[in-house]
Order: C-alpha cells, then sequence, then structure tokens
C-alpha cells in the first residue's frame, strides 16, 4: 500500500468518525425535540382537559340559575292567582248562602256581618298566601344553593374517581 492510500483511507476514516458524531449529535437533538413534543401535547391535552370541566361547571351553574328563575316564575304566578281568589273572594257561594239566609227585618245586620266576616277571611287568605310565596321563594332559593353545589361538585368527585 503507498503513503496516498493509507493518508486516503486514514482521511476517509477521520470523516467517518466526524460524521458519525455529528450524526449522533443530531439524533440526541431530534430525540430531545420529540421528548418536548410528547411534554407539551400532553400539557395541551391537560388544559382542554381543565377547560372542559370548567365549561362543564358553567353549563352546570347555568342551568342551576335557569331552574332557579323558572321556580321563582312559578312562585310568582301562584301566589299572583293565590291572591287573586282571596281578593276576588273565593268563597262567594258561602256569602251568597249567608245573605240568602237573611230575614228581611235583619238584612243590613246580617249583611254587615257577613261582609266583615267575609273581609277578615279575605284578609287571612291574602296573608296566607304572602306566607305560601315566601316559603316556596326560600325553598326555591335551598335548591338553588344545592343545584349549584351539586354543579361544581361533580366535576370535582369525576376527578377523584
Amino acid at each position: 500500500m503507498t503513503r496516498a492510500q493509507i493518508l486516503a483511507g486514514l482521511l476517509l476514516f477521520l470523516a467517518g468518525c466526524l460524521l458519525g458524531r455529528e450524526w449522533r449529535d443530531r439524533s440526541a437533538e431530534i430525540a430531545a425535540g420529540k421528548q418536548e413534543v410528547k411534554q407539551l401535547a400532553g400539557q395541551v391535552q391537560a388544559e382542554q382537559q381543565a377547560r372542559a370541566v370548567e365549561q362543564k361547571q358553567s353549563q352546570a351553574q347555568q342551568a342551576a340559575a335557569d331552574t332557579a328563575d323558572k321556580r321563582e316564575a312559578q312562585i310568582n304566578a301562584d301566589y299572583d292567582e293565590r291572591l287573586a281568589s282571596a281578593g276576588n273572594g273565593g268563597d262567594h257561594g258561602r256569602l251568597s248562602q249567608l245573605w240568602g239566609q237573611c230575614e228581611t227585618d235583619r238584612l243590613s245586620e246580617r249583611a254587615a256581618t257577613a261582609a266583615e266576616a267575609a273581609g277578615q277571611d279575605r284578609l287571612r287568605r291574602e296573608s296566607a298566601a304572602r306566607i305560601v310565596r315566601d316559603v316556596e321563594s326560600v325553598q326555591s332559593e335551598r335548591d338553588e344553593v344545592i343545584d349549584r353545589y351539586q354543579a361544581l361538585a361533580a366535576p370535582a368527585d369525576a376527578k377523584q374517581l
């Protein structure tokens, strides 16, 4: 073998070593990059899951608020109906019967007594209607608080599973 061949072989050997090292360095960078991409993808997925949980909580809270609004509207409608019934004299038949039984000479006395009794009865019914509305309103508020608590607690329970 000649010197030129030995030098050429040695140069090829050194070039191969340098290229091999460069290739290994780039392979290590690629592997590190892939690992970093996996970590970032995991972070993105965790953030997406957190957003999904927040969205579910928000939807559950909105549903609880809507239910509470519907309950309150129903309570107010029931109250208005009871109040109208109390003001219109829901026992009108009983009053007619009392007035019909009055004698001609005592008509004014009995009518006044019946009117007073009807007025007191009307006031009692109005008071009862207000009490029922207040109780239903408090129950509705309680139910709304429970619904909102359950809406917030449900995703936390799901995380524990």
